[in-house]
């Protein structure tokens, strides 16, 4: 089963659930590395060749998410092999999902498959239950119709290669088993099924309960915060705190009491007023899934029908069923995408460079959780807890086991020792306190105490941080000194503001990284998606790609090489999308035209005149217009007119 392809892990989770499957065994997922994958009903664990390979063979596990409580976490072994351990009221349940070599394999790789295999079955204590499953590629059996799960792709004759083998003692747990051809997977496989009459219990991990979220979003509304006031008061007056005078120092004990009625008097009005955070990674098939699923139901019955009757009609039908599927499919994703740049570039036009981000996060799509097995120095992989633990203390030990010298002399004599400060003995004042909150970044996970900064800043208004406030001159043939409430500002030659990255050299290479880490994470999901037009591949490209590259490009004030080394950035990412090679000698112009845009000079000058433009209709007394158009009282000019030079 190729789960490789553009969402195959939700349709593996459409099928499986109304055959009431509680764990399934993946083979041939072509998926390299190993990750995870958390669907609506299933959560789907793969292992596969390492990264940067090529993606060959691969298995896993499809499992319920309502039985993650019931498993250990599964363990890879190899690109063949993957193992994980079920609780049931029988007793754990080891279970192997398996994908054995071809007839065509190398001997090396068939001794090295069996060797792996017989070993983790060695073990397995004798006394657990042991279910091994997968395809075997080893032809058994008689010609049996509930039996056969494999179709020859040249004669058409089915043969058995996937089999479900459980020690002959527990036989007796197995009510049934067969072979399943409605799961409609695109694969030449037949799903196997087998029903076990045990039943699994949940693992109680030492976990606390997840604390809810507050929706934050909802703190930036005026008519929200005047609420959340007129609650928070009518909470205090309901239930005064400890101590009203504030003023008067307090004993430990009344300081804790109060700071618990102050935190769960907050979180309560928050709550009812901004409501819970309610997380869902968005994604094309859960968004149109009454268009898609309706399409796959008629495919699948057109599929059975075909198998019963391999008729020309039937044949027919399931032809017709498959590309009314494709239809769908790029139906589904056009649709997706063109919303998901809609909201980008309104956001981007709006000025809500949260929103911006928060797009192209969601333009990457449902994340897979690349995790990495915990081996011994002998490179066996380690499972239970103790000796994961055991593994962590020994690498600590021995990673500080090197003493360590130091020459105190060289410290007293280098460190100068400071008078200390007494002013910092003295209590905490209210002007303090709202300084400090002022101070805190909006967006931010919240602490300890769950109350995220806006909950804390709703009354409050902005002022200057002198922390993150520093100097950069461009250039500056002396060092400038400036202070704000004689407080000296640090000089830099470059720092990061919103996101954008300010030198005094103009390096691009920060800016031209970013952009080309979002197109090389897009490449699978649009650049190499048969699916979507060249239009529109274009449009997620101005979208998501050269946002980022471009962004407070209207403020640049660039050169002829950093443009040259933009616009090659540009027509390199052009032509991975079109395909085409510098071998191809395609000139840069059938580009152009090919996609409907323009080089980066012509952009970047459109941006410098929007720019231009949006200032020049602002109110005189704006500081960005006093800026553009303001001179200096005393400064020296020569006579006569301005050169003229481009400043667009």
């Amino acid at each position: 089963m190729d789960c490789a392809s553009p969402r195959k892990s939700a349709l593996i989770d459409a099928e499986l659930l109304p055959l009431n499957i509680s764990i399934a065994a993946l083979s041939e997922t072509w998926l390299t590395g190993v990750g995870s994958v958390r669907e609506k009903n299933y959560t789907l664990f793969w292992n596969g060749l390492p990264d940067g390979g090529r993606p060959m063979h691969g298995v896993g596990f499809a499992i319920q998410n309502k039985l993650l409580s019931s498993v250990e976490k599964p363990v890879p072994i190899s690109s063949r092999l993957s193992s994980l351990r079920l609780h049931t009221n029988c007793g754990p349940v080891t279970i192997i999902a398996t994908y054995a070599p071809t007839l065509t394999s190398d001997l090396d790789s068939k001794e090295t498959f069996c060797n792996q295999l017989s070993s983790i079955i060695q073990e397995t204590p004798s006394t657990e239950r042991l279910m091994i499953l997968g395809d075997f590629n080893a032809r058994v059996g008689g010609n049996s119709r509930l039996k056969l799960t494999w179709c020859h792709p040249r004669s058409k004759r089915w043969h058995q290669l996937d089999h479900v083998l459980v020690k002959r003692k527990h036989l007796k747990e197995v009510t049934h088993c067969r072979s399943l051809h409605s799961a409609d997977c695109d694969t030449d496989h037949a799903l196997v099924r087998c029903k076990l009459r045990m039943t699994p219990i949940k693992l109680h991990h030492a976990r606390p309960k997840p604390t809810p979220r507050l929706d934050v979003s909802a703190a930036y509304a005026p008519a929200l915060q005047h609420a959340f006031q007129e609650v928070l008061a009518s909470s205090y007056v309901s239930s005064p705190p400890p101590a009203d005078n504030i003023d008067s120092p307090l004993p430990p004990a009344d300081i804790t009491s109060a700071w618990q009625h102050f935190h769960s008097v907050t979180t309560k009005a928050a709550f009812s007023t901004f409501g819970k955070l309610s997380r869902s990674q968005p994604d094309w098939f859960k968004a149109h899934a009454s268009l898609l699923l309706p399409a796959i139901a008629s495919k699948r019955s057109a599929r059975l029908s075909c198998l019963q009757h391999n008729t020309r009609s039937n044949k027919a039908a399931w032809k017709q069923a498959c590309r009314n599927v494709q239809k769908a499919t790029r139906t589904a994703m056009q649709d997706y995408w063109n919303t998901l740049c809609d909201h980008i570039e309104s956001c981007a036009s709006s000025g809500n460079i949260q929103g911006v981000f928060v797009g192209l996060k969601e333009s990457l799509g449902p994340v897979p959780k690349k995790s990495s097995p915990l081996r011994s120095l002998s490179g066996e992989t380690l499972t239970d807890l103790e000796s994961q633990l055991a593994r962590w203390a020994e690498h600590y030990s021995i990673l500080y086991a090197k003493p360590v010298t130091a020459n105190t002399l060289a410290i007293t004599a280098t460190v100068p020792e400071l008078p200390p400060i007494s002013d910092l003995d003295a209590d905490i004042t209210i002007e303090e306190v709202k300084s400090a909150i002022k101070a805190l970044k909006n967006n931010k996970s919240p602490g300890a105490d769950g109350l995220p900064p806006e909950v804390f800043k709703a009354e409050f208004g902005l002022q200057i941080s002198l922390k993150r406030t520093v100097v950069l001159a461009q250039p500056a043939t002396l060092c400038p000194a400036v202070s704000i409430s004689n407080t000296s500002l640090s000089v830099v030659d470059k720092f990061t503001y919103l996101g954008s990255t300010v030198s005094n050299t103009n390096n691009l290479d920060m800016r031209i990284g970013k952009a080309s880490s979002i197109f090389g994470k897009l490449s699978k999901r649009v650049w190499h998606n048969k699916n979507l037009s060249l239009l529109l591949k274009v449009r997620v490209y101005h979208t998501c790609v050269l946002s980022t590259l471009l962004y407070t490009s209207e403020s640049w004030t660039t050169y002829r090489r950093h443009e040259h080394r933009l616009n090659a950035f540009h027509f390199r990412c052009l032509r991975s999308i079109l395909g085409v090679c510098w071998n191809d000698h395609v000139p840069n112009s059938f580009i152009l035209e090919k996609t409907g845009s323009s080089d980066l000079y012509t952009i970047i000058r459109q941006r410098h005149l929007r720019w231009a433009g949006h200032i020049q209709r602002m109110d005189d007394a704006r500081l960005p217009k006093l800026l553009l158009y303001g001179e200096l009282a005393n400064a020296p000019r020569k006579q006569g007119r301005p050169r003229l030079v481009e400043i667009f």
